[in-house]
């Protein structure tokens, strides 16, 4: 019987987060039956949601952040926040989403990767958010300085982190035999602290202004 009733409610939560992707996008069959595996997407795969807003999906593991983001609505974002800091932006499925749900805060998108800092850029200008939106092209470290980020082949440029032991022991946990790959000739990429970031862009927490740091994505301190 316990069984029964997890299954159920298993389904129940699938079929409610397949609605959910039906009020985002009229390619909602194609993305659901993406995201579980048994209709593989042709990459790149652009989508446009119902809100009008553009995005592209480059790979696998995009239609998961996808997912995790427009569907699951994993990173709340409240429409009274001001200031977003997105940490490990990425291609911008993020910085996009929270554009939408606090359309009075500027967003500051951080990647330190150049090829995936200009797509990240790429989805700003498309979406006409240039006004609102300041992309960094560096990491956030403990120091600031050049690090060593992974640049191991077959690892979703999401995974990618910057070098270290302890960083290539989690690749193993979590990638299984590429993480094997990251060595420390990878890609030198500026990092800077987080509280430098605040201080360069002039973002004062401690004012009574409505003021709301969201720091998205994993941050690599070494």
């Amino acid at each position: 019987m316990k069984r029964s009733r997890l299954l159920s409610w298993a389904s129940l939560k699938r079929f409610l987060e397949v609605f959910v992707c039906i009020t985002e996008t009229a390619q909602w069959l194609r993305l659901a039956l993406g995201y579980v595996g048994l209709l593989p997407l042709r990459y790149p795969f652009d989508v446009r949601l119902r809100s009008g807003e553009m995005l592209t999906l480059r790979e696998r593991t995009d239609v998961v952040i996808f997912w995790m983001i427009f569907v699951r609505r994993h990173y709340p974002v409240n429409r009274s926040d001001r200031v977003i800091v997105d940490v490990g932006a990425n291609i911008g499925l993020f910085t996009l989403y929270a554009a939408r749900q606090a359309p009075d805060a500027h967003i500051f998108s951080l990647e330190p990767f150049a090829d995936t800092c200009h797509m990240l850029t790429s989805l700003v200008k498309i979406n006409r958010l240039t006004d609102r939106v300041t992309v960094l092209n560096f990491a956030i470290s403990g120091s600031t300085g050049i690090q060593t980020m992974d640049a191991a082949s077959e690892i979703p440029s999401q995974y990618r982190r910057i070098y270290s032991p302890t960083t290539r022991t989690m690749n193993v946990k979590h990638r299984g035999p590429e993480g094997l790959q990251q060595t420390a000739d990878g890609i030198p990429v500026r990092s800077e602290t987080l509280a430098h970031l605040l201080d360069m862009e002039q973002i004062n927490t401690a004012e009574q202004t409505a003021c709301f740091v969201a720091v998205h994505g994993d941050i690599d301190f070494v």
